[in-house]
């Protein structure tokens, strides 16, 4: 009987896999940070939710999240259709969405008939795998653990919780890159084979060429001039902007160029950056510009003389793949995988060195001949990471565990 089972197992997966048999997926995802994260763990979240609504074999998508009236992105599938929206309907779990996440999202799922769970950031609710529901979660980095000193105590006890619990009861775990499936299964035990590296998708906005009466619309509701270097994320100890202000300085006078930050702080971070900033006389050439509209990234990339991502570590890297979509010289940091992010098309330094920062800055500012091959690489590159080949390998996934 188990042998005869296995065969029909296998003649059902073959159906599937040349096109005689489609199974019609009910998705549900932990959405709360496709409605209320700006960073790229939003971005990330709302790219896959789309990716599955817009897929032939998806019956539907429900959306699992707290209450989003309030949320920056709470329209973001607005009148889409095959997209359901689930909030938290009773008193107690209004006031404490987190709980209702944790511990009444497995229900709520039975009721609504999922057949594939996805947890989009390193957890999933409790007693799903007890229902039935296949389940799959992200593990997006293992950063918490190899750099402990950038948490505090409680914060990374609790993410390292959840990563340990989720990842041993999914029925598969989703990686962004290589260097995260190997953190993984190095600090955990995971077995490779229950791992999958899937790399997100560059939003294909990001390859089209915008007009330059359209780059002057954006360059001047951010009151930026041209040449400026373009640096787009939170700006936390582990993004490294102080070495890259350094590098700036290192090169002041034999460029006119200036930084712009696109992003926010907090103390004390901030303020020894700021300070680093006085102590170099760079004030008129270093620019803060706080969080930019999504749709505005486009043309921030393209209107860049170069961008650069100087991170100590990563889980992927999304901005550097944003970048090279948009044909603009990237500089990204070496020794995690940024590499990945970047291939071929991408030039990188030590973020730990403002010299070699310095000095491979000024080459992507100068060299015509280096812009034009990292032009070429790159564009080669980013043409590798479409929502459609996310969007197969995804699907491909789900559909195994059923």
């Amino acid at each position: 009987m188990v042998e005869m089972c296995n065969v029909m197992g296998v003649f059902f997966i073959y159906l599937y896999e040349i096109g005689y048999l489609t199974i019609y997926m009910r998705i549900g995802f932990d959405a709360k940070r496709a409605f209320f994260n700006r960073t790229g763990l939003g971005v990330y979240s709302r790219d896959v939710i789309e990716e599955a609504r817009n897929a032939s074999d998806v019956e539907a998508v429900f959306l699992y999240s707290p209450p989003v009236k309030k949320a920056p992105f709470a329209d973001f599938l607005s009148g889409k259709s095959r997209a359901h929206l689930r909030e938290p309907s009773q008193f107690i779990s209004r006031k404490i969405p987190s709980l209702w996440r944790s511990y009444g999202l497995a229900a709520e799922c039975v009721r609504d008939k999922i057949n594939v769970f996805h947890g989009l950031s390193f957890e999933l609710p409790h007693g799903i795998d007890k229902t039935g529901i296949r389940t799959v979660v992200n593990i997006h980095d293992l950063i918490f653990l190899k750099f402990p000193a950038l948490y505090k105590y409680i914060d990374r006890k609790v993410y390292e919780y959840k990563t340990r619990t989720s990842s041993r009861t999914s029925d598969a775990v989703i990686t962004i890159s290589q260097q995260t499936k190997d953190d993984l299964c190095h600090y955990t035990g995971i077995k490779p084979k229950k791992v999958h590296v899937i790399y997100p998708a560059c939003s294909d906005r990001f390859r089209e060429v915008l007009s330059r009466e359209a780059l002057d619309l954006v360059l001047a509701k951010y009151s930026i001039q041209p040449p400026f270097v373009l640096f787009v994320s939170s700006i936390t100890e582990r993004k490294n902007l102080m070495t890259l202000v350094r590098s700036l300085g290192i090169i002041r006078d034999k460029t006119d160029v200036t930084l712009v930050v696109a992003g926010k702080g907090k103390d004390p971070y901030l303020k020894a950056v700021k300070n680093t900033i006085s102590e170099l006389k760079l004030e008129k050439r270093v620019q803060f510009i706080g969080h930019v509209d999504d749709d505005d990234l486009p043309a921030l990339y393209q209107a860049a003389s170069v961008f650069v991502y100087p991170s100590f570590y990563e889980g992927f890297g999304l901005p550097v793949l944003e970048a090279l979509a948009s044909g603009t010289p990237v500089l990204a940091a070496s020794g995690s995988c940024l590499e990945e992010a970047g291939g071929e098309g991408a030039l990188y330094a030590d973020p730990h060195s403002k010299n070699d920062l310095a000095e491979k800055l000024f080459a992507l500012l100068t060299d015509s001949d280096l812009r034009s091959e990292l032009f070429k690489k790159g564009k080669m590159h980013a043409s590798r990471f479409t929502p459609s080949c996310s969007r197969d390998s995804l699907l491909k996934l789900y559909q195994s565990l059923l």
